[in-house]
């Protein structure tokens, strides 16, 4: 994309929001880049911590708010770097924003660039691009990388989303395990069952002469005469 571009973009100068024009810190005679060896030399990444602001209304823009950067997503391109800019994919938005050393100045959409808070279409006034077409070719690609932010970012929400639910219905089946044996154990906590549990503790102990807690009744042994002697005392303790 980009390589039949014949132009070159004038890199020593850059719109202003109100239309004012600030030359290049290197000179108007500095030499830039063909844009076509701009156009495509994008990656992106979360907001970095430079801090950001933008005007509250085009008529008060000495009054500016912070920007919350942690819905934005940074698309380095070179292009405008040179012209001391910094492009973003709004998450909030999805929209592409343009600031330039901290100030919003444009927007990036399908049909060109507006300026910030007026929405005056740009085109080729907006960094000095020769002509519109270079203006859309560099719209286009901008807007390709922030369509492949937006896609990342959604992978992430959704994954983000199945691994919450996840943890949820692993933490419920935690609760529902933990409800169901406290209602179990409930069954044996009336004092008639803590009662009925004490006779036939005492009634074992009687008779075996072992305690109780000590003994391991899986394996534990009774012979025949034992045996019948521990149903006795359980079965007329019972009929009491």
């Amino acid at each position: 994309m980009g390589q039949s571009t014949k132009t070159r973009a004038n890199c020593s100068k850059m719109a202003e929001p109100h239309g004012s024009e600030l030359s290049s810190d290197e000179g108007p005679k500095r030499a830039c880049s063909l844009l076509k060896d701009k156009i495509g030399q994008y990656s992106y990444g979360y907001g970095d911590v430079a801090i950001l602001s933008q005007p509250q209304s085009s008529s008060s823009s000495d009054i500016i708010k912070p920007v919350d950067m942690s819905k934005y997503k940074v698309i380095e391109d070179d292009f405008m770097e040179e012209q001391s800019c910094k492009v973003y994919w709004s998450e909030l938005t999805g929209q592409v924003h343009i600031f330039r050393r901290g100030k919003f100045l444009s927007i990036a959409k399908e049909v060109g660039i507006f300026q910030a808070h007026t929405d005056v279409r740009l085109d080729a006034d907006f960094g000095d691009f020769e002509s519109k077409e270079d203006t859309a070719l560099w719209n286009a690609a901008i807007l390709a990388e922030a369509a492949v932010a937006r896609a990342e970012i959604k992978r992430k929400r959704e994954n983000e989303a199945q691994q919450e639910q996840l943890e949820n219905q692993t933490r419920a089946s935690l609760q529902d395990q933990f409800y169901a044996e406290r209602r179990r154990v409930a069954k044996f906590n009336t004092i008639e069952d803590i009662k009925v549990a004490q006779d036939i503790r005492a009634t074992f102990e009687g008779i075996m002469k072992v305690d109780a807690e000590k003994a391991d009744m899986l394996n534990y042994r009774l012979n025949p005469i034992q045996r019948e002697k521990l149903f006795q005392e359980i079965s007329w303790g019972s009929e009491t």
